[in-house]
């Protein structure tokens, strides 16, 4: 009777184990599964960033174009002044 117990516990243990196994096992494909989602989430708010960058980027050097030439068209603009005669 006291080894028939002991079967029962000791298979009421493999199956307990088995048990956790198997939840361990689809908790962890689960989490597989959500940390998939996040990386691709980051990718394209990360390739979006990137390409929003880059517009600012084109339009910060369009802008020093820009005002570049306009200072040189001013200063141009000032010199040809200077160098006209005065009248009175």
């Amino acid at each position: 009777k006291a080894s028939q117990e002991e079967q029962n516990e000791e298979e009421n243990r493999k199956k307990e184990k088995k048990k956790q196994q198997v939840q361990y096992q689809d908790a962890e494909e689960m989490n597989t599964e959500e940390d998939k989602t996040p990386l691709t989430t980051y990718k394209a708010i990360n390739d979006e960033v990137v390409e929003r960058q880059d517009k600012i980027e084109k339009q910060i050097e369009h802008m020093r174009r820009m005002l570049s030439d306009l200072l040189e068209n001013s200063q141009s603009a000032i010199t040809k002044k200077r160098q006209q005669p005065q009248r009175q």
